[in-house]
């Protein structure tokens, strides 16, 4: 519910830009995603996949291992609850094939983009898309839907869907600071687990060396200013509400590190 409700703060702070070049299925699609990204998460990330040799690491050949299972386990809700009369839950049964295909296929790449592996060249990717827009003095509101134009809009906005994954350190204090705790509950029992089965321990997994205070700043300074100082670039409520928060709670965590 917190991904959905980020999602669609950006969504309301791109009006009158990115969000113009949206229809309203594209729209669905996002919203939609934001619910599903993480149906069916086992409390274990990636790598813990990948080193156990789990199914999901084995069915999805070490790619995006929990991603790929979020996204099959999402239609097989939507698809096999249409077989039901106790409970129907397939939301595209109203529309066309066409249509279905399409919400279908952009959920699928949405909830592939949330894998954390692809952060960096994500954010590579759109300040390299908004600097060119700013070089040539263009607005995102004029966007025409050409090809090459949807593929940016959809880059874009996968990219909206991965920050508003992403985005504990966006919220007032003691929102971010409940999620940090929680975030770092799991990671602990990962890591718990790592060790218990005798795996590597991934990191920010080991309770014996792992600080919450550094591990925000860090997580705040390196992954998340960073990426929404590019979305910023695209969407100005983000750069003059957003960011100024995550500034804040930046300083509050070093503060916190310093005093150590």
């Amino acid at each position: 519910a917190d991904v959905l409700q980020t999602l669609h703060s950006l969504i309301q702070m791109g009006r009158g830009g990115i969000s113009e070049a949206l229809k309203k299925i594209d729209e669905y699609s996002m919203l939609l995603s934001a619910v599903a990204h993480d149906i069916g998460h086992p409390g274990t990330n990636n790598l813990y996949q990948i080193n156990a040799k789990t199914d999901l690491a084995i069915i999805y050949n070490d790619k995006s291992c929990l991603e790929n299972m979020h996204a099959a386990k999402t239609f097989q809700l939507i698809f096999n609850s249409g077989k039901s009369t106790v409970c129907n839950i397939n939301v595209l049964e109203s529309l066309s094939p066409q249509q279905s295909n399409q919400i279908r296929n952009a959920m699928i790449q949405a909830i592939l983009a949330t894998d954390m592996s692809h952060h960096f060249s994500s954010v590579s990717y759109i300040e390299n898309i908004a600097e060119q827009f700013d070089d040539e003095d263009m607005r995102w509101s004029d966007l025409e839907r050409t090809d090459d134009n949807i593929d940016i809009v959809k880059t874009i906005t996968n990219y909206m869907i991965h920050l508003a994954d992403i985005s504990n350190p966006c919220k007032s204090l003691d929102v971010a600071k409940y999620w940090a705790d929680c975030a770092l509950s799991e990671f602990f029992a990962q890591g718990d687990l790592e060790a218990e089965k005798g795996l590597p321990i991934s990191p920010l997994c080991d309770r014996n060396s792992t600080d919450l205070a550094s591990s925000q700043r860090d997580f705040i300074r390196y992954i998340v200013l960073p990426a929404f100082e590019v979305l910023g670039s695209i969407i100005l409520d983000v750069e003059t509400v957003v960011v100024p928060q995550i500034v804040q709670n930046l300083e509050y965590w070093e503060n916190i590190s310093d005093d150590k």
